[in-house]
């Protein structure tokens, strides 16, 4: 329907050319095409996409805007831009009727409320996930606050270069345009404070470690291993056997285990006060 409006959940097909505004050097309008993205998953930029918000197919829009510090393109990055949009296509989601035949389309037993199952476990996991990582910034925070570290300049240059690693690899999987992803340098400024802070508490969970004396047992890694593949794997034994067969994947669920026990020590010096949240704020938090 060329007519429809887009709103929140809508699959949106654009193609954008971005203008920047900078006084002291000119700078070439960047374009992308076809690109696709659901609003309000948050996949784009909050407010480049809220001016297409009830949009139909054929429109075009233009609108200013400050990009983001930490945007992947270091020329744009933190600077005012001119947008130009088309949108192409507007897919609305078409949900199926949720009965007893859906269910078995899923391949889940006991149908509708097998389903129903399943999505209650699905949504106690997220919720579990969400309060968990919620708590662990917490004591993140209060650890850096009341312990300052002053962290060498060598062991940040090795977390910012691990960081340039992950942020080329999203951009070459987000970008259609090879010359964006080529002309594209790694924002350094906007995530040095994020790798200072890596690896301040690296340092002060290393030293919690040894003080305590803190160590993972096999016995609890292949637990661990086993709680995640029972979450998201049909055949749990090959998968927990390639988990296990994989020795950096073995020393990041080591690192993990390491971490939550920093975190239960740290929770059983102080005292915690619970407070009652709802679902939508538990996992927005996160």
């Amino acid at each position: 329907d060329s007519a429809r409006k887009s709103q929140v959940g809508d699959q949106v097909t654009i193609d954008f050319t971005v203008t920047p505004r900078v006084s002291d050097k000119e700078i070439k309008p960047k374009t992308e095409e076809g690109v696709e993205f659901v609003l309000g998953d948050g996949f784009m930029w909050t407010d480049f996409e809220q001016p297409l918000h009830g949009i139909s197919a054929g429109e075009e829009k233009k609108y200013s805007l400050r990009l983001p510090d930490t945007h992947m393109d270091k020329e744009l990055a933190g600077n005012e831009a001119e947008f130009a949009v088309k949108v192409h296509k507007i897919c609305a989601p078409i949900f199926p009727d949720l009965d007893d035949k859906f269910a078995e389309k899923m391949n889940i037993d006991g149908g509708f409320d097998g389903l129903k199952s399943e999505v209650r476990k699905h949504l106690e996991r997220e919720l579990q996930s969400a309060l968990q990582a919620s708590f662990k910034k917490a004591i993140m925070d209060k650890l850096l606050e009341h312990n300052p570290v002053e962290v060498p300049k060598k062991m940040v240059e090795i977390e910012l270069e691990r960081l340039s690693q992950g942020w080329q690899k999203r951009l070459a999987s987000y970008s259609k345009n090879k010359a964006v992803e080529k002309n594209s340098e790694f924002p350094r400024n906007a995530f040095e404070p994020q790798a200072k802070r890596s690896v301040s508490l690296g340092l002060l969970m290393s030293e919690i470690v040894q003080k305590h004396q803190l160590k993972i047992e096999s016995q609890e890694i292949q637990k661990k291993i086993e709680d995640m593949v029972s979450a998201y794997y049909d055949d749990e034994e090959e998968a927990i056997n390639q988990m296990l067969s994989d020795r950096n994947r073995v020393k990041e669920i080591e690192a993990l285990l390491l971490e939550e026990k920093v975190i239960d020590y740290i929770t059983s010096q102080i005292n915690a006060i619970e407070k009652p949240i709802s679902y939508k704020e538990a996992v927005e938090r996160k």
